[in-house]
């Protein structure tokens, strides 16, 4: 966020800010995402918020974080589910914290809280939804079938927000194997659950990148490609 500028002594974005406000006016206007666009879901998200707001970035702003202010919300009803209400409301709590802290240093240090476009919290809830979804499975395995396709769905949309959330996806199914070591047949039948959805999902947009760019990849980023190489 910058300074109020003129002709409408407005706040517009800057940096990445406005290339997830750019990707949302080009989406608006009918022309599409370029074509090597990264965190589509992000900018998708941004355009309903212009819609929403009518294209006033101050109030664009103010829906953002009144979608970020279910983080905590789910945070306590996870943690309190783990632990107990008091361990709920530290959590929630903690993250309030953190959250009036990034907003006080804005000025000073930039970094992913809600008064800015970026894509991390928006990624943030889904994941925290992602891991609640695959611990209420986990509970009752046989009773929650349904729960491995919502938390796949949840996962597949917040792989098209952030790609790098596919390395806590793995580990996340790392712990499930462990937790359902006696219940191979059901780990299986969960795990492939949430692999089928989260092809569903993100498939489609791999096949319109490797027509837009003859590369099959899920972002321009390609993140993924980029940390392996770091190893291998």
């Amino acid at each position: 966020i910058d300074f109020p500028k003129i002709p409408r002594d407005s706040i517009y974005p800057n940096s990445d800010a406005f290339y997830f406000a750019k990707e949302a006016e080009r989406f608006l206007a009918g022309e599409g995402f370029e074509d090597q666009t990264t965190h589509v879901i992000y900018s998708l998200f941004v355009s309903g918020l212009m819609i929403i707001s009518g294209g006033e970035y101050q109030d664009l702003i103010l829906l953002q974080m009144g979608v970020v202010a279910f983080i905590p919300v789910l945070l306590f009803q996870f943690t309190k589910k783990l632990h107990s209400g008091l361990s709920g409301i530290l959590a929630a709590v903690l993250f309030i914290v953190r959250e009036r802290n990034g907003l006080l240093l804005t000025e000073e240090l930039a970094g992913p809280v809600s008064n800015v476009l970026l894509s991390e919290n928006l990624a943030l809830l889904g994941m925290i939804g992602f891991i609640y979804l695959v611990y209420l499975w986990l509970e009752a395995p046989e009773d929650r079938s349904i729960y491995p396709w919502l938390a796949g769905g949840v996962m597949g949309i917040s792989l098209l927000i952030r790609a790098d959330f596919l390395a806590a996806f793995l580990a996340v199914s790392a712990a499930v194997i462990i937790n359902m070591w006696r219940r191979k047949k059901k780990w299986f039948q969960g795990t492939l659950s949430m692999w089928i959805i989260i092809g569903i999902i993100i498939t489609p947009w791999m096949y319109r990148n490797w027509q837009r760019t003859g590369e099959f990849y899920l972002d321009k980023s390609n993140l993924i490609r980029r940390r392996a190489t770091e190893y291998i």
